[in-house]
C-alpha cells in the first residue's frame, strides 16, 4: 500500500502498489480505487499532466509516457486508475490488459 500520492503525484491519493521481478525485468503495478468513474477519469488526467511526452493509447483509454526516469502506462477503468511502471510500452501493454481484466 502507498499511503498517499501514488507515483509521487500530489494530486493522487494512496493506493495498492506491487513490485515484480520476472526473468530479470523489474516493474511495478498500481491501482487507485476512487469513488466514481468521473473521479478516476480526472485522476488519469492528473497523471497525464505529469508525464513527459504522453501518448494516448486508444485501445486502453490511457496514456504512456515517462515520469522522471521511469516509463508509465496508465489508464482508468470503472472507478479505478491503474498502470504499469518501469517497462516499455510493448512490454507494459499485455500486463496492463491482464490487470484491467481483473478490475470489476
Amino acid at each position: 500500500m502507498v499511503a498517499d500520492h501514488v507515483l509521487d503525484i500530489k494530486a493522487l491519493p494512496g493506493g495498492s502498489w506491487a513490485e515484480y521481478n520476472v526473468k530479470g525485468k523489474k516493474y511495478e503495478e498500481f491501482i487507485i480505487d476512487t469513488d466514481s468513474t468521473q473521479t478516476a477519469a480526472f485522476m488519469l488526467l492528473d497523471v497525464k499532466a505529469q508525464l513527459a511526452n504522453p501518448q494516448y493509447i486508444p485501445w486502453m483509454g490511457g496514456y504512456f509516457g515517462t515520469l522522471g526516469d521511469k516509463q508509465v502506462f496508465c489508464y482508468s477503468k470503472l472507478h479505478y486508475v491503474a498502470g504499469v511502471v518501469g517497462l516499455a510500452e510493448d512490454k507494459a501493454d499485455p500486463l496492463a490488459r491482464t490487470l484491467a481484466a481483473q478490475l470489476h
